[in-house]
């Protein structure tokens, strides 16, 4: 199998001017990237297979894939500390969570790169004397985000004091629990104290090795047996303990020294390599692969090799929410930069989400200063709406991702009390009346969050622009807050805009670890009441409404029961004006945080076994795999010849000079071979 790296790289050099230009490159430090050249009007149409010495390269035999989360961001663009501290729903057991916030407390994130930095680094990837200086360089930077990460969480005092400890007690003094100044966990029985000492135990073996390749070694090796709470009479062993362990911590946290190009090439490196091989996907060794979800399930239909195609890259802007404003070491603006120049790169293979938040537009046009951080930059800070608008517009993002669980409602703001926001982790006042200085107009907080919720749906649904919202009650800074992403919110926001292009991520937690009790393993309240939204009437409220599948932990649990659910909720004959939720569901991982769950390696392999076995329920009736893993999201993004986000990438192509004609990204050339 080639390297997706260096199938990209001889594509582009000889696009550059045949094998004579390529030499030459390959040999030199001229630049890999083509001259920009002004936006195409109309882009030419791309040859969906090769005639012979056309040059043009024949799709590949591979099935169209598209996963529509992922992130690809690191510790400068994300308010760790903040994030971890306020959410109220990791999937962590109490003494995790517990050291996970005495750790990143005062972890710092200096070596971690930046926008900028990886902007210049860019820059100087595209001058390596050959693609095998390019992966080293690469791998290079892969040792120094281990290094930097394992040198972070050696200094913080958590891991000091336990190391001085062990070290004591090891030379005969005092035992290391009883010289350790333990932070306990609030109401926790003795057990989550003596849980916490093993994450500890683990967390030091893992660091011990000074080089990454040692770290995977001791990595593969079982981590130790953690004495959990004995399994509640009835439920399910598979999904009776917290799927996170010390292992995905550490590998998140490695994974926010590294660059975020980087952080993209090790996304592929993990799922790609089984998706090349078809043997692997239809004869996955999974539960589900084994045996029939149903008696009058058929044998399993062929299923061609996949490939990851199109990625997209979510950002996020969590400034107002968790930090009053101040801005992150990288600001939005550089992190949407950059993210332009991985889009290029990668030949179109990831393309971003711009980040929304409606506090920060209503802090922008109220005129309020941020709290005070050493990052903050009123520049870099503040993006106005028209300034995000023009990242999807001409600027290489396709859509837009939004956080209501981190304090808003989809719609419907102006209804809740102003003391909704009266929070100690937000402004004062966001709990007040806010007045706009360009016309001196007073509104309430909600009411202003409506304003500026009007104004991008209506610009979404005015340009075709698909947007991504989290849609379960998780990840968010209060209890309370992670109710707004409920469907209630969404059903409102639907009624007023009837065609707007939105993905209800998480899809309400419909992947959630099933009971294990039959009687309850159906499809989730919220996850039944978000499905409830889709239409398919022509012009009415819901017909550009999807989910994703994203960060299903049950997947990796309990593939068996999470197949079932849905080939139970596929069967269904859907209501009059209502879709089959099969032909609005679509693949997604939500890499990075995906990296957290121990078996998160085995996630693409898993959830195709999953869907193979659903196509063997439904059989006789039309297959599924081909629509959620990719047909799906050409349909929610607008990726056929001739819709509005095709001509903008069309456009955004030719302005970084790809040649569209003879070396289109992938996904667009399976798109065409599909249609001719």
């Amino acid at each position: 199998m080639q390297d997706p790296l260096e199938s990209y790289l001889r594509r582009r050099l000889l696009q550059a001017g045949g094998a004579a230009v390529a030499t030459a490159m390959l040999s030199g430090c001229r630049s890999l990237f083509v001259a920009p050249l002004p936006p195409c009007s109309t882009a030419p149409s791309v040859a969906p297979n090769a005639s012979p010495g056309s040059g043009v390269q024949p799709a590949s035999d591979s099935a169209l894939t598209i996963d529509v989360h992922v992130h690809i961001f690191n510790g400068t663009d994300l308010q760790v500390r903040q994030f971890i501290e306020r959410n109220t729903n990791l999937d962590y057991d109490p003494a995790l969570k517990n050291l996970a916030g005495a750790l990143i407390q005062d972890l710092s994130w200096s070596l971690a790169p930046t926008a900028q930095e990886e902007t210049r680094e860019l820059a100087e990837l595209a001058k390596c004397s050959g693609i095998a200086a390019m992966k080293d360089r690469i791998e290079a930077h892969r040792e120094n985000a281990f290094r930097n990460a394992r040198n972070a969480l050696r200094k913080t005092k958590t891991y000091r004091e336990y190391m001085q400890g062990r070290n004591r007690s090891k030379a005969g003094g005092p035992p290391a629990g009883a010289q350790m100044p333990e932070v306990r966990v609030p109401g926790a029985a003795a057990a989550n104290q003596q849980l916490r000492q093993q994450h500890l135990q683990r967390l030091a073996r893992l660091l011990a090795p000074a080089t990454r390749a040692g770290y995977k070694t001791v990595k593969a090796q079982a981590p130790l047996a953690l004495e959990l709470a004995p399994q509640a009479a009835g439920g399910n062993a598979a999904c009776n303990s917290p799927t996170v362990n010390i292992d995905g911590l550490v590998d998140f946290i490695i994974q926010g020294f590294q660059y975020r190009f980087v952080s993209f090439e090790d996304y592929l490196d993990t799922y790609t390599p089984a998706a090349d091989s078809a043997s692997t996907l239809t004869t996955a060794p999974s539960a589900l692969a084994a045996q029939s979800v149903s008696p009058n399930a058929g044998s399993a239909p062929s299923q061609p090799a996949r490939t990851i195609d199109l990625a997209i890259a979510n950002l996020v802007d969590y400034d107002w929410p968790l930090a009053k404003g101040a801005r992150t070491r990288s600001s939005l603006r550089d992190q949407i930069r950059v993210m332009a120049s991985i889009s290029e790169l990668t030949n179109g293979r990831v393309h971003g989400f711009i980040p929304y938040d409606p506090m920060k537009q209503v802090a922008i046009r109220a005129k309020k200063r941020p709290a005070k951080s050493c990052w903050f930059s009123p520049r870099g800070s503040e993006l106005p709406f028209d300034d995000l608008a023009q990242a999807v517009m001409t600027g290489g993002c396709i859509g837009v991702k939004m956080y209501p669980p981190m304090g808003f409602l989809p719609l419907g703001n102006a209804l809740l009390l102003q003391n909704t926001w009266k929070v100690d982790w937000l402004p004062d006042w966001m709990a007040g009346d806010v007045t706009y200085p360009e016309d001196g107009t007073r509104k309430s907080f909600g009411e202003r969050l409506d304003e500026e919720l009007d104004r991008l749906y209506a610009w979404a649904i005015a340009n075709d622009v698909p947007i991504t919202a989290h849609a379960e009650n998780t990840n968010g800074a209060s209890a309370l807050f992670e109710g707004f992403a409920l469907y209630q919110g969404w059903g409102t926001a639907l009624e007023k805009y009837k065609s707007l292009r939105i993905n209800f991520a998480h899809t309400g937690d419909i992947t959630a670890c099933p009971s294990g009790n039959p009687a309850t393993n159906g499809t989730p309240g919220n996850a039944r009441n978000l499905i409830g939204l889709f239409g398919n009437v022509p012009g009415g409220a819901g017909q550009f409404a999807y989910c994703d599948l994203s960060y299903g932990e049950g997947i990796l649990e309990d593939e068996t029961q999470i197949g079932e659910r849905l080939l139970a909720l596929f069967r269904q004959t859907p209501p009059s004006g209502s879709p089959n939720p099969s032909s609005r569901m679509m693949y997604g991982t939500d890499w990075f945080f995906l990296i957290e769950e121990a078996n998160y390696a085995k996630y693409f392999q898993e959830f195709t076994a999953m869907l193979n076995a659903i196509d063997r329920g439904l059989s006789p009736s039309p297959a599924v795999t081909a629509r959620i893993f990719g047909w799906n999201a050409v349909d929610w993004l607008g990726l056929r010849k001739g819709e509005p986000t095709r001509q903008r990438l069309e456009a955004f192509y030719c302005s970084r000079g790809m040649d569209l004609a003879n070396h289109p990204p992938q996904w667009m050339r399976k798109i065409e071979s599909a249609n001719a």
